[in-house]
């Protein structure tokens, strides 16, 4: 109640929700009887391929891997969104990861076209977790003066360039954005790489964490089921003249 009290009143919102983590999808127009009013986003860590086949239909704006790149409901290709930063440490990274990953079975190496991520869900949780610490140490030692970032979110390690977050992304999106742009936006995550995009979201916009943990979210909630009923509860007030 007190999120969807916030977002009353409230007249032309943008709805961005992180989109890999939280599943939270929203499919089509929330606002069939106020389609001036709201807009909705998904901006998300993952490629713009599985996001286009997941999303493409829903008449929403895409923005993938961090901000890197982003689709308008009307465009019929990816477009850049962030000027392109220097990728020539990618080699380097693909076998440093290539060399985890022969000794932990279960691992995954996910190519994005501005990082790469090491996902390790599957694999044996104690062994994991020790080797994932060794690779964050080899990581910081062997590309100190790399134009990178690395970051460990749930069971997985990314590297990618600088300059490329989620904040970037939903500041540069909002710049593309067609007329009248949105006087506000919702933010959902559950990454720690969606603190960027609530750090660029403070009030009064409404910024929601979803799990545990410190945030610069204004808003928290448990897990996704709660997300779901709050989304749920926002479309009631929408579809009221």
């Amino acid at each position: 109640p007190v999120i969807v009290s916030a977002v009353r009143g409230k007249g032309f919102f943008f709805f961005l929700f992180f989109a890999e983590g939280s599943k939270i999808f929203w499919g089509g127009n929330p606002c069939k009887n106020k389609a001036a009013a709201k807009k909705q986003s998904s901006l998300g860590g993952i490629r713009s391929g599985p996001m286009e086949r997941w999303l493409g239909a829903t008449g929403a704006y895409l923005v993938a891997e961090h901000g890197f790149a982003w689709k308008s409901p009307e465009a019929a290709q990816w477009e850049p969104l962030l000027a392109a930063p220097d990728m020539s440490w990618m080699e380097h990274i693909d076998s440093i990861f290539a060399d985890y990953a022969a000794r932990l079975p279960g691992t995954v190496i996910e190519h994005k076209a501005s990082s790469r991520a090491f996902h390790y869900r599957m694999a044996e949780p104690g062994f994991a977790s020790w080797l994932a610490h060794e690779l964050l140490q080899h990581l910081s030692e062997s590309l100190a003066n790399q134009p990178i970032e690395v970051l460990r979110g749930h069971k997985l390690i990314e590297v990618r360039a600088q300059g490329i977050d989620k904040g970037r992304g939903l500041l540069r999106l909002r710049e593309q954005l067609r007329r009248p742009q949105p006087e506000y936006f919702l933010v959902a995550g559950d990454d720690r790489t969606d603190e960027d995009m609530f750090a660029c979201a403070p009030l009064p916009h409404v910024s929601i964490k979803i799990g545990r943990g410190a945030s610069q979210a204004a808003y928290g909630l448990q897990d996704p089921r709660q997300m779901h009923g709050v989304l749920r509860d926002i479309a009631a007030f929408l579809a009221v003249p």
